[in-house]
């Protein structure tokens, strides 16, 4: 593996050609592979060093990082990997020649299913990492085995340069974007045609909760990533007394701030956290301290708040006036995680609700996906495997 700084397009495009080449070598077992990539993301799980880079790069404290680690590559053990890939019908199936995957800098953990995917089903992949958020990629690359050693590249260029990005999709097969609706829209444009484009796109979550029981649950998922991850709860909805809920977890954000505490927040950051937690108090209630709060909303409508640590909770009569709340969020929607009642309840209510079509589970896992997620409501391989009809 070597990390590729602002090359010119004419050596990404050359970098993605020889990777295409590749790909017939990382043909083999899916157990193999498997156990080479899961030795591969072992040794990732106990680097002190490591640990530190990502804090100053992704500015998260050292804590929070070793739990996005722990949690995030423990889900990547070789009987999971292995399943994953027994999972697919190899009957007509055959690998693509080579994937692009586009990084946001939101989830420094994100990294790991987006590139050990590919590899694991024979497909190699370049990769465009986040400058400000790279030390987890770059770990993680160097750190394979052959032959996926020679497979996996990480590059690195402004996201708005567009003959860079034609010559990262130039060879690809399929190009996984995490990011901004606005850097997809960029991607698409800037795509070859036979290049398939799979969204991953700005996302939140919400909570939904029966009771005040369970409370606590939902502190480790607002608290997980500083609440800058696609499936970080940004808005708790409770059939119940919301503001015994919302004193609830207040407290257990205090629990977790002494255990993990938030990171440095850009100023930007605090100054949408200043107005929001003003709208809030002057219009509902709200719990704060600096480095968390927690509004409820009464009579007034109020906006989710800006993350890092601020959660709005509401107040909703049953799961169908839930369902009409998070209607309008649509594709946008990633994650529901549900406390005091079965999670497959509500994981029927939403396909009378188009578009919506997120990872439902329990409060206190939200942050914890499994590493064979169907993310958006695709299977892990999309766009990596291609079948041939016979019948």
């Amino acid at each position: 593996m070597s990390v590729y700084r602002d090359s010119p397009a004419t050596r990404l495009e050359a970098l993605g050609g020889r990777l295409r080449e590749l790909g017939p070598a990382l043909s083999m077992p899916p157990v193999r592979a498997a156990r080479s990539l899961a030795a591969s993301l072992a040794r990732l799980r106990h680097d002190g060093a490591l640990v530190e880079r990502i804090a100053l790069s992704a500015g998260l404290h050292p804590t929070m990082v070793r739990w996005g680690l722990e949690s995030t590559l423990e889900t990547a053990t070789e009987d999971v990997l292995t399943r994953l890939a027994d999972s697919v019908s190899w009957g007509g199936a055959s690998p693509t020649r080579m994937a692009a995957v586009i990084l946001a800098g939101n989830v420094f953990t994100a990294c790991v299913r987006a590139v050990v995917t590919p590899l694991l089903f024979g497909v190699p992949v370049m990769v465009r990492s986040s400058s400000r958020d790279d030390a987890l990629v770059q770990a993680l690359v160097t750190a394979l085995d052959p032959p996926f050693d020679e497979a996996a590249l990480v590059v690195s260029f402004p996201r708005d340069d567009v003959s860079r990005t034609r010559a990262l999709l130039r060879h690809a097969d399929t190009a996984h974007v995490y990011g901004s609706d606005d850097t997809i829209h960029d991607v698409r444009a800037a795509a070859p045609p036979h290049t398939l484009v799979v969204p991953h796109g700005h996302g939140l979550g919400v909570g939904f909760a029966v009771g005040a029981a369970d409370a606590h649950a939902f502190a480790l998922d607002v608290a997980a990533y500083d609440q800058r991850g696609c499936f970080s709860p940004h808005v708790v909805y409770v059939m119940g007394d919301a503001g015994a809920f919302a004193e609830a977890l207040f407290e257990a954000l205090e629990e977790i701030e002494i255990r993990m505490p938030r990171g440095p927040a850009p100023e930007h950051i605090l100054a949408a956290q200043m107005q929001w937690r003003g709208s809030v108090a002057a219009l509902g209630a709200l719990h704060e301290v600096p480095a968390f709060a927690v509004g409820v909303e009464q009579d007034t409508p109020l906006s989710a708040g800006p993350g890092w640590r601020n959660v709005l909770i509401r107040e909703v009569t049953d799961e169908v006036d839930f369902l009409d709340h998070i209607r309008p969020l649509g594709a946008h929607l990633k994650a529901i995680g549900v406390a005091g009642e079965d999670p497959t309840v509500v994981a029927r209510m939403l396909p009378y609700a188009p578009g919506l079509v997120p990872r439902v589970c329990r409060a206190g896992t939200m942050q914890m996906p499994p590493f064979d997620l169907h993310a958006e409501g695709l299977e892990p391989w999309h766009g990596l495997l291609r079948f041939v009809e016979t019948r």
